[in-house]
């Protein structure tokens, strides 16, 4: 069974801007190599290693000219491969982090599939609050 990412965290980037991953989501099944990538929503996506993995095979038949590789190369190319520390410390990089509008204040969102981070104050201005299980609508 694969690992979901649920849950929401706060936490503050420490003296060294370092993020730590919470404890729950590095237990085993958790993969330990990750990938960030900047979002249009604001803020960042954060995949484990088999997501990226299953990507690449699903391009790997394209050619290189095709449109739809190019854009995901292009994407890969602003993407970061996060390793946590012993800690569970990540240093994401400074670019990525002002993507998201992130200075000090942090909150980690379980997307299922991946986690996103946010700048707590620009989150609460884009996703609905209240949100249920019986008002999804799959």
């Amino acid at each position: 069974m694969r690992a979901s990412y649920t849950d929401r965290f706060e936490h503050t980037l420490d003296e060294k801007r370092r993020l730590t991953i919470p404890s729950e989501w590095r237990d085993e099944g958790y993969e330990q190599q990750l990938f960030a990538f900047p979002s249009k929503d604001g803020c960042l996506k954060v995949y484990p290693n088999t997501w990226l993995g299953a990507l690449q095979e699903r391009i790997a038949h394209l050619p290189v000219t095709d449109p739809g590789r190019k854009q995901i190369e292009a994407v890969a190319g602003m993407a970061q491969k996060l390793v946590w520390d012993a800690q569970g410390r990540v240093r994401v990089k400074d670019s990525l982090l002002a993507h998201a509008g992130v200075d000090r204040a942090v909150q980690m969102v379980g997307a299922l599939d991946h986690f996103e981070i946010w700048e707590p104050g620009r989150r609460e201005s884009l996703v609905p609050a209240g949100a249920t299980l019986e008002e999804m609508n799959i």
